[in-house]
């Protein structure tokens, strides 16, 4: 029954592809008269079959090379991480951990950091540690980064944010605002901490965070104002702020920073609104409606980077938008920066059609996911990426 559906919906997906690539295909050549390079939704799709105990995942998709060629995800609502074969499109298999006892996770997985099938890392948004485990789940060994070795406090790390990535022995997390520095929290905070695993040490970046909000904003919707998305490219992270149109990049020591306005043409003006706190469905609303940049990507197979952008928008009458939240808003762009973080092109993507949080990235594109709830074609029982196209403009 569920293959039946999911030929089912890889036909109606193929339809709607077509009609969506023919309206947006006005909007595209306006626009290419002043920039270099365009995302060009393709009608090739990855549709994977997904089973009764799986959630369709709407963030952090890992992509990477082992046998062959895998996605994976958590499992949300469960301690369990799911992989996928690409060319095969099954599922490989799943990892479950346990949550109490010996050779325990703390509650939940955060983020996950796969090296190989046989080495896998990942955290729990509830401790201060690094797991890594085998492919049975079986914990090898763990990272404390409670404190650092001049007994500074660590933060415990948001999965949205970022994963916490891995290179030359050493790991690089992300860090919330520190509340444990009680008073002028925000320039106090350091933007990252790295753990070097073969001298056991942990220190915090010298890079803080920028003077986005203050204390006062604690507590308050517009607290959530420091957050960033962040990618690496190898030498350097790009720090991506929700309400900033400039980007950080910064050195991969965490020494130092160059700054780059990287601005959407959708998003005129950008601003953190303050609302008050006991009005939590306006905040809501709000949230889903307000401009921000989101995810920020780098694409090693192109030399690019691809920087997420939601654009002001109003939600139709009947919308949840505790439910469009989570299925990363109403509608997206997406700017093209070159090597530089210069703005080569921006594509604006239909609204209600992709999951702007669930993506990956592979030698053939940018594969961005069409599992979004008021998709069509949307079915529990697959989970569908598209491949995008990076595609130079012509001048004629």
């Amino acid at each position: 029954m569920k293959l039946t559906k999911c030929i089912y919906y890889f036909s109606i997906i193929t339809l709607l592809i077509s009609c969506t690539a023919r309206e947006g295909k006005q909007t595209k050549e306006t626009s290419s008269s002043s920039s270099s390079y365009t995302l060009q939704p393709t009608m090739e799709c990855l549709t994977f079959n997904i089973d009764e105990s799986t959630y369709i995942p709407l963030s952090q998709i890992f992509y990477f090379k082992d046998s062959a060629e895998y996605i994976a995800f958590v499992n949300r609502e469960h301690p369990e991480i799911c992989i996928y074969d690409v060319h095969k499109k099954d599922l490989y298999k799943k990892i479950r951990y346990r949550t109490e006892g010996n050779n325990s996770i703390a509650r939940s997985i955060g983020n996950i950091y796969i090296k190989h099938l046989n080495e896998i890392y990942l955290d729990s948004p509830y401790a201060t540690y690094i797991y890594k485990s085998d492919s049975s789940g079986y914990n090898l060994n763990r990272h404390d980064f409670s404190k650092t070795d001049k007994d500074e406090p660590l933060t415990t790390m948001v999965s949205s944010m970022g994963r916490f990535e891995i290179s030359d022995g050493k790991i690089y997390l992300t860090q919330n605002i520190n509340r444990a520095y009680g008073s002028n929290i925000v320039p106090k905070s350091s933007l990252a901490a790295i753990v070097d695993t073969a001298r056991k040490e942990v220190r915090l970046s010298a890079v803080k965070f920028p003077p986005l909000i203050t204390d006062s904003d604690l507590g308050t919707n517009a607290g959530f104002g420091y957050q960033y998305r962040r990618t690496f490219d190898g030498k350097h992270f790009i720090y991506s702020f929700l309400y900033s149109d400039t980007l950080y990049r910064v050195s991969s020591d965490h020494q130092q920073v160059t700054k780059v306005v990287a601005k959407s043409r959708y998003i005129p003006h950008i601003k953190i609104n303050r609302l008050p706190a006991d009005d939590f469905n306006r905040i809501i609303r709000t949230s889903c409606e307000e401009a921000t940049y989101e995810d920020i990507l780098y694409d090693k197979y192109r030399n690019v980077y691809y920087r997420f952008a939601c654009p002001e928008t109003t939600l139709d009458e009947d919308d949840d938008p505790l439910e469009v939240v989570r299925y990363g808003k109403k509608q997206f762009s997406i700017l093209i920066l070159d090597e530089n973080l210069q703005v080569i092109g921006e594509t604006l993507f239909p609204a209600y059609t992709y999951v702007p949080t669930a993506h990956f990235i592979t030698k053939d594109g940018l594969y961005l996911s069409r599992s979004h709830y008021k998709n069509e074609a949307y079915s529990d029982d697959c989970l569908c990426f598209e491949k995008i196209e990076l595609v130079k403009n012509h001048s004629f």
